[in-house]
């Protein structure tokens, strides 16, 4: 192999950054779920807002972003060992931002609810529900409010796996 032949004292050098390498990879790729866990059926979300946009957009860009994401494999319920439930339950739209004339310039969009991971394997409870919430900047002179609520949706997602990947029970 060419790296024993390599001087000692380079492979020295060199221990650092490997140690650094894999701290990286494990940060990065968290803990991990246990063997066929990462198999998920994504049900659809139940919009409990007056907002029907929240359900069409919750449901297309959550699954996109849940599939984009890379650690879990979307699948129908037959072949899930992880079934990912949400309910959203507000979404919110505050002024963030005004001009000198008093004009709303930005919104802060706001999409809260609830997640549960369920255990279609064994019939039970994963991990425990957990209350989330994404948000996102509106700016409705540049764009229109469904292209800042799928980055709230995105956003709430990505906090979901947080949640799931930072549990350490399994």
């Amino acid at each position: 192999m060419w790296i024993l032949k390599l001087p000692l004292r380079i492979l020295k050098s060199l221990f650092p950054f490997s140690a650094l390498w894999a701290i990286n990879c494990v940060y990065t790729l968290g803990g991990g779920l246990p063997r066929g866990y990462n198999r998920v059926y994504f049900q659809i979300p139940e919009n409990r807002t007056n907002y029907p946009l929240v359900q069409d957009v919750s449901l297309n860009y959550g699954l996109s972003f849940i599939r984009s994401d890379g650690r879990l494999k979307v699948t129908d319920s037959a072949n899930a060992y992880l079934m990912i439930k949400t309910e959203i339950t507000s979404y919110l739209k505050s002024p963030e931002q005004y001009d000198n004339t008093g004009k709303v310039i930005s919104y802060r969009l706001v999409l809260s609810g609830k997640v549960e991971f369920f255990d279609l394997k064994n019939g039970k409870e994963f991990a425990p529900s957990a209350n989330i919430t994404g948000n996102a900047l509106w700016f409705p002179d540049n764009e229109e409010e469904e292209s800042a609520l799928k980055r709230a949706v995105e956003d709430f997602y990505r906090q979901a796996l947080r949640y799931l990947f930072s549990q350490t029970e399994w």
